[in-house]
């Protein structure tokens, strides 16, 4: 008869076993290597703040355009319960309105009431933390990016973007940090992300190629087109405290509207905004290829990689992620060990393998925590688990 006694997770309203920190270091696979010895950095916890993150493997925001009015369904259950068993480091749950107005799509998540802050607890957050998994959110406004149908009526009555009156402005920021403050509180999440590039209402204002205000939100000056960033990392810190981690999404740089060869915002440019918002409370600038051309969004690593060193040579405290294009551990190492980087954000090996945490620590000859359901599979041979230090919460 088995003696085996299955804890429940705590604080959860359903039944799942107690995890430890999963896709945490244990051991090498080679035992004469030793225990003692350091994981590659890839598998270096990262402290930020009051959270620890227990490898440098995120998941990168990936909008699906799956919601039911603006709230999560069973299917983004699924979708980063998969990841959230597997050992990540970190999640980042796709971009989630601020307001209705700043929504892409009628599909895209939103986050503007308790009601939908319930919804995010209930179908993503509760799972992801059952399974002692960090998960954060990226939140937005879309701006000019909102989806257009089609009207019947004449070309010249489709609707034109329209300049943001201050008071606009000011509602907007406001808004913007109450949906931090309703992420944190209510949806528990562990970190937030501020959505500042892909061509997205802040990065509109950042662009002097689309900000064509003359005013203190605008013109030629560097700090009128940074002013509203500024003002909304500033209401987002504040309503979420000071132990929460942020990061903020930043473009490298963004090619003029007429010609992707003229950047209109550079890497100076980023620099300069990262090591001023550092000092507001940023602590991790997430930089990404994308502005307004798909060719920026699909920018290889190697254009990004001295980008993320001249930031680093900035701010050195400032944490630096960005995605990387890369799908085998030597290469995802390569970049942790060689290019400055803190956070390697993964999207598309993920989409193809929720596993990928587990299958880079194989090819690189380690052994990870993992969920107790998928070691039973193995035994005996997971008695290497009883060793995980990781089982503090």
């Amino acid at each position: 008869m088995s003696t085996l006694t299955v804890k429940p997770a705590p604080n959860c309203h359903f039944f799942t076993p107690e995890q430890p920190v999963l896709g945490q270091f244990v051991t090498y696979n080679d035992s004469l290597k030793g225990e003692n010895l350091a994981p590659p950095k890839l598998f270096h916890p990262l402290a930020i703040r009051d959270t620890v993150f227990p490898n440098r493997i995120g998941v990168s925001p990936m909008c699906t355009y799956s919601s039911n009015n603006h709230e999560p369904t069973e299917f983004h259950q699924v979708h980063y319960g998969a990841w959230a068993s597997r050992g990540c480091g970190m999640i980042i749950v796709e971009c989630t309105g601020v307001d209705e107005a700043g929504m892409i799509s009628s599909n895209d998540l939103g986050i503007w009431n308790k009601y939908l802050a319930d919804k995010h607890y209930e179908k993503i957050v509760e799972f992801a933390h059952s399974q002692n998994c960090k998960i954060g959110v990226q939140l937005g406004h879309c701006g000019c990016k909102k989806e257009m149908t089609a009207t019947g009526n004449e070309i010249d009555s489709l609707y034109k973007p329209a300049e943001l009156d201050k008071k606009s402005i000011k509602e907007i920021v406001r808004r913007w940090g109450h949906a931090a403050n309703l992420a944190v509180n209510v949806a528990h999440y562990d970190f937030i992300e501020i959505q500042g590039g892909h061509g997205n209402l802040i990065s509109e204002f950042l662009n002097k190629n689309t900000n064509h205000r003359t005013d203190e939100y605008g013109g030629s000056s560097f700090a009128n087109r940074c002013r509203l960033l500024n003002e909304v990392v500033t209401e987002v810190r504040k309503e979420i405290g000071n132990g929460v981690p942020l990061f903020l999404r930043l473009s490298g740089t963004m090619s003029s509207l007429e010609n992707e060869k003229s950047e209109e915002w550079t890497i100076e440019d980023t620099i300069n905004l990262s090591h001023h918002l550092y000092k507001c409370g940023v602590d991790v600038v997430d930089v990404t290829g994308g502005g307004h051309h798909v060719n920026e969004m699909t920018a290889p690593m190697e254009s990004l990689s001295n980008k993320i060193k001249l930031i680093k040579q900035k701010t050195s405290k400032l944490k630096v992620a960005s995605p990387g294009g890369v799908h085998s551990a030597k290469e995802a190492e390569k970049l942790i060990n060689d290019e400055d980087l803190d956070i390697l954000l993964v999207g598309r090996p993920f989409l193809e393998n929720p596993g990928l945490v587990n299958q880079w620590s194989e090819e690189m000859g380690i052994k990870v925590s993992e969920a107790v359901q998928y070691t039973w599979g193995f035994y005996p041979a997971n008695e290497h688990l009883t060793r995980d230090p990781g089982m503090q919460k």
